[in-house]
């Protein structure tokens, strides 16, 4: 169910002929000249939840928000529920803000922020600037990659926050960590010199030159290029997977569960169609005689089939795993 909540804007900002002063919520801010940037606390009131708050500056000729004049930001829940947006004084006058709760139904949020991620991510991979070195190879730095990636998978998990998504964040984690740990296995070791900036000296003695690690162009693109592809085709597809689970004989019940949310499990008897939000999902395979057959994880974000068997063997302590198939090997009832 919605919530309503009341917002209330806790901070108003009044310029001085060449300086910013804050007062009410931030008692005792420095003077904040026009150019500086500060931070803005703007208090939801009414629920202590973390909700979607989107956000208009009404005065873009006073202050410059960062991110955009409007903008849609996640509160921080707690008895203290803000959003805190991050402004720069740009001439004298008093700021203000127009709030309100985003009631944008879930599916449509979660199209929105994938795109919007995956554009972000294009941007910031963009902005990273290549490094030739001596060889003629151009070359990332290695903390330059993990934290394009790092920041994809820390802004949906931000804004994907409640419990549906759980699947979702789950999997993309150990995607992101997939990346991770391939950009290190592929990284190399250069002379901290090579990476230096040009407009910065670099005076080596008699000492051993400092080694950084570094990840070729085009390999660091092909991981920022996997993980934008994912989110948009992702985002197409939508947040809903009706798959077909079987199993080896049939009749057996099968629970698919958010592996870190447990509470939004299913059951089903096999064969049967099961709809769920894509994602990593546990499974267990209930025997005739109530015990656990079998369990394991599958992952549906990155698998594009909808099929899923499970042999179901009888011998003690001989669990079979659930595997995705390319077609049912006999048609799922109709839903």
């Amino acid at each position: 169910m919605k919530r309503r909540a009341c917002l209330l804007i806790a901070v108003f900002a009044l310029f001085h002929s060449s300086c910013l002063a804050t007062r009410k919520s931030v008692p005792g801010k420095a003077v904040i000249r026009p150019g500086e940037p500060f931070d803005v606390p703007l208090t939801v009131s009414g629920t202590k939840e973390r909700v979607r708050v989107r956000v208009r500056n009404l005065t873009p000729h006073i202050v410059s928000v960062v991110g955009g004049d409007e903008q849609i930001v996640v509160s921080s829940g707690g008895k203290k529920n803000v959003v805190t947006m991050h402004v720069i004084g740009v001439s004298p006058g008093a700021s203000s803000f127009a709030m309100e709760i985003d009631h944008t139904e879930p599916e449509v949020v979660f199209r929105r922020e994938l795109r919007r991620v995956a554009e972000a991510t294009r941007k910031r991979a963009a902005a990273l600037e290549p490094i030739r070195l001596p060889t003629g190879r151009d070359v990332y730095r290695l903390e330059d990659v993990v934290n394009v990636l790092q920041k994809a998978n820390d802004d949906l998990h931000s804004v994907l926050f409640e419990p549906t998504w759980a699947p979702f964040r789950d999997a993309l984690d150990d995607y992101v960590a997939s990346l991770i740990r391939r950009a290190n296995e592929e990284a190399s070791e250069v002379p901290e010199s090579s990476l230096a900036s040009s407009a910065r000296a670099v005076v080596v003695s008699y000492r051993l030159v400092a080694k950084k690690r570094a990840v070729d162009r085009e390999r660091a693109w092909s991981f920022f290029t996997d993980l934008i592809n994912l989110l948009l085709d992702t985002a197409e597809k939508g947040s809903d997977r009706e798959i077909c689970v079987q199993t080896i004989p049939t009749g057996f019940e099968i629970t698919l569960s958010p592996r870190s949310y447990a509470p939004d499990a299913q059951k089903v008897t096999t064969p049967s169609l099961m709809t769920i939000k894509v994602g990593a999902h546990r499974y267990q395979i209930a025997a005739r005689d109530t015990s656990i057959a079998s369990s394991g994880e599958l992952d549906f974000l990155r698998n594009p089939r909808v099929v899923i068997e499970c042999p179901v063997k009888f011998r003690k302590n001989d669990p079979a795993a659930c595997r995705f198939r390319e077609e049912a090997a006999a048609p799922c009832p109709p839903p």
